[in-house]
């Protein structure tokens, strides 16, 4: 089975939780597993990744923000 992932990075959106949630069930009918990354690319650095099922996305789409949360990095890379 193939892995993807999905992080937000920036400010919120409206609309950020429905396009999780559709990503969950797409990744899932495809055969794929969706993980989360929680914090934007802040958390990609610090390993903030878990596997995401229907059950993280159940009734989502009408709350505001963005469930996994959203962060740029201020790391420098070299």
């Amino acid at each position: 089975m193939k892995n993807i992932a999905i992080l937000c990075s920036g400010g919120d959106v409206s609309g950020m939780n429905a396009a999780l949630k559709r990503f969950v069930e797409y990744a899932i009918a495809k055969g794929l597993t969706p993980y989360f990354v929680e914090n934007g690319y802040e958390g990609l650095i610090d390993n903030k990744i878990y596997p995401a099922g229907y059950g993280d996305v159940a009734g989502i789409i009408s709350h505001g923000g963005t469930k996994i949360r959203s962060s740029r990095s201020n790391v420098l890379w070299s």
